[in-house]
């Protein structure tokens, strides 16, 4: 399964990069575990290169955990997120992230999405928080 969402990733050609600026209101698509790239006000790295948090336009915070540690995940001005394919982001494989170096691309290949409780939010070190 894992080959074929790899194969799925690659042959994918419509890849939308990630835009910070929350111009315009979009509303989140049902189910609360997706929301639209479009709508990613925010985000901000752990200390431990392991997790990515992702605020998006009304107040939702999403941990992506990562499969390993991801050097230089800390250096944000390097992180390159994208979407795959034109809709939801609903799970790990709807999102590329990498890190881009001096032109040497390094994969952070991601295996879990999660929509942070109330309670997830505030047990988040403020310096992790986006």
């Amino acid at each position: 399964m894992r080959l074929a969402a790899l194969a799925a990733l690659a042959a994918v050609s419509g890849l939308t990069t990630l835009s910070l600026s929350a111009s315009g209101a979009y509303a989140q698509p049902k189910g609360e575990q997706c929301f639209y790239h479009q709508n990613i006000e925010s985000f901000a790295p752990s200390d431990d290169e392991k997790k990515i948090y992702l605020k998006v336009i009304g107040g939702h915070v999403y941990r992506l955990d990562l499969e390993d540690r991801c050097p230089g995940l800390a250096f944000r001005e390097r992180i390159v997120l994208k979407q795959v394919g034109s809709g939801n982001i609903c799970g790990p494989l709807d999102l590329d992230l990498h890190l881009e170096d001096h032109g040497i691309r390094i994969a952070c290949p991601i295996y879990g999405l999660h929509l942070l409780t109330p309670e997830e939010l505030t047990a988040v070190p403020k310096k992790e928080r986006p």
